[in-house]
């Protein structure tokens, strides 16, 4: 009987302290105004949280699949290995060529200075002559010495094109949209040249500044252009940034943590589906109205392409709001979530080992919402800023979040 009483006392200050909290919890929701505006306010923040999240994704995508070279030509540089890439870009290579050559009607007139008998595979023969050339012209894609040579040309260009884009290059684009070529060097190399031959006063004089600024080329859309990558250098660093800000705030002006970052899971999860379906359909909106089947399946491989690392960032918050409405619905206010609770918390394998044992404060009880908040800040900005996003990176950002749900649970 003693050694009932000793394994009810503990179990009995548990039950009360429960209680207390439940008490309190009711106290607070009968005050007036019931809590509104803060809940009001922590659904516009978590709100905009989950808006921001996916556009600093997007951001991040864009900035190092657009603007940083290496990863430019990573990226494109092996498409015209692709089957549908090679076989659309040699027919559209040979039709050019036989256009501009006439190569069908000379096949023709040199098959029909045969004799009779042959005249008739004129057409046969230039068809053949025409996917021989195809296929010529895919192999040609494939080997390594035009792959190398295809790397080079993407390399020089693209660098050359964000230093124009970033004012930064001997061509560069202002934001009026012009094209701009620096020939102060030039200038100041023949104003030497002349003061060391005897036209000594050029010696001491300088070029000005807007001298040797030559304008190539005007067109208001290029403004846009540039003005589009200035903000999306500056978007790539903010939006991160002000999404993990808006995710704390939220949190910390919630009356209820729990049912806030359900809502932002949620909301955040919606949000992923929504834009994921609103691009298949674009895109196949888009490749849909192209004619031709190869060019179609070109398309189709080039978009498939340059967007999985897109889906992977998009796949990467869609698995961390599922953790994290998961985690939140293991700290509710549920039986199924208390029972689960003292099995596996270190709390409750305490209790059962030793029944005796007074019933103390969890030890991270007061801390286990900032614990998640922290780790999920972390892995999205691990997922925004890592310049490469794959599958593997994925796995292993979110297995390190799901470890560290499971460590606040255990010692929760």
């Amino acid at each position: 009987m003693r050694g009932d009483d000793e394994s009810k006392e503990p179990q009995a200050a548990e039950l009360e302290r429960l209680r207390a909290e439940n008490e309190e919890l009711r106290g607070r929701a009968g005050e007036p105004g019931g809590h509104f505006w803060a809940s009001f306010l922590a659904t516009v923040l978590l709100s905009l949280f989950c808006v921001v999240a996916v556009a600093a994704g997007f951001a991040s995508w864009l900035h190092y699949t657009a603007l940083d070279t290496p990863r430019f030509v990573e990226a494109v540089a092996p498409l015209v290995r692709d089957e549908a890439v090679a076989r659309a870009l040699s027919e559209e290579a040979v039709e050019r060529l036989f256009a501009q050559f006439h190569l069908a009607e000379q096949i023709e007139k040199q098959i029909g200075r045969l004799p009779e008998p042959f005249k008739s595979q004129a057409a046969t023969g230039s068809a053949g002559a025409r996917g021989l050339a195809v296929t010529v012209a895919t192999d040609v894609l494939k080997s390594n010495a035009f792959q190398s040579a295809w790397r080079a040309i993407l390399t020089a260009s693209h660098t050359e094109a964000v230093k124009g884009l970033r004012s930064s290059g001997a061509v560069r684009l202002d934001e009026q949209g012009k094209v701009i070529l620096d020939i102060t060097d030039l200038l100041t190399g023949i104003k030497n040249r002349l003061a060391s031959i005897g036209i000594t006063f050029l010696r001491d004089r300088k070029i000005p500044g807007d001298l040797g600024q030559v304008v190539l080329y005007q067109n208001s859309q290029l403004g846009v252009v540039k003005t589009a990558v200035n903000a999306l250098d500056d978007l790539f660093l903010i939006l991160p940034i002000c999404a993990v800000v808006l995710l704390t705030l939220g949190a910390l002006v919630a009356h209820d943590t729990r049912r806030a970052m359900t809502g932002a899971s949620v909301g955040l999860i919606a949000l992923v589906v929504l834009l994921y379906a609103g691009i298949e359909i674009t895109r196949g909106h888009f490749t849909g109205r192209l004619v031709s089947a190869s060019t179609r399946g070109a398309a189709t491989a080039i978009s498939n392409h340059l967007l999985q690392t897109f889906y992977a960032v998009l796949i990467g918050l869609l698995v961390l709001g599922a953790l994290t409405a998961l985690a939140a619905a293991l700290s509710g206010p549920y039986r199924w979530a208390e029972k689960l609770h003292g099995i596996v918390s270190l709390s409750g394998i305490r209790r059962r080992m030793n029944p005796g044992l007074p019933a103390g404060e969890p030890l991270l009880r007061q801390f286990a919402w900032p614990l998640r908040i922290t780790g999920l800040a972390t892995a999205l900005l691990l997922f925004w800023y890592l310049p490469w996003a794959s599958a593997a990176v994925v796995l292993i950002v979110c297995a390190a979040y799901l470890l560290l749900l499971l460590a606040v649970e255990f010692l929760r």
